[in-house]
């Protein structure tokens, strides 16, 4: 395992709802990441926010929860693009590439943009195109 992990909201969701069919095995790779460095952006706290909404969450609970255990965690860093109108364009290249809906394949290009290889997430689209993607995917 890479010491740099990408979090994706599928697995951020499953580690914090008992209920989730992933939760048990996020709960394992949580343990496994305490030592790593973590990466989120803003598309997977937007996700995360509506993830754990709809298991009914509470919106003061789903705040504190990304305060003091994505945005606070001292192994978390928020990575964001460049506001360049060139790297826009090397994403819709990126993404015109793949197979990948936008929204994940805006996630796989901002992990390549910062080296980052590993991704821990239960996404069948991430899963089943590790090969073709050129990473790994921790779930």
């Amino acid at each position: 395992m890479n010491d740099r992990v990408y979090l994706d909201a599928s697995f951020i969701v499953s580690s914090q709802i008992q209920q989730n069919p992933h939760f048990q095995k996020a709960d394992r790779i949580a343990k496994e990441l305490i030592d790593k460095s973590l990466y989120i952006s803003y598309l997977v706290i937007d996700e995360v926010m509506h993830g754990l909404g709809k298991y009914g969450m509470d919106k003061r609970v789903i705040y504190k929860f990304i305060v003091l255990e994505l945005i606070e965690a001292n192994n978390v860093t928020l990575l964001v693009n460049k506001p360049m109108k060139q790297d826009l364009k090397t994403f819709m290249r990126f993404w015109g590439k793949t197979s990948l809906q936008p929204r994940d394949a805006m996630h796989i290009f901002l992990m390549k943009e910062h080296g980052i290889s590993t991704i821990a997430s239960f996404d069948r689209d991430f899963i089943e195109r590790q090969q073709e993607l050129k990473i790994e995917v921790l779930g």
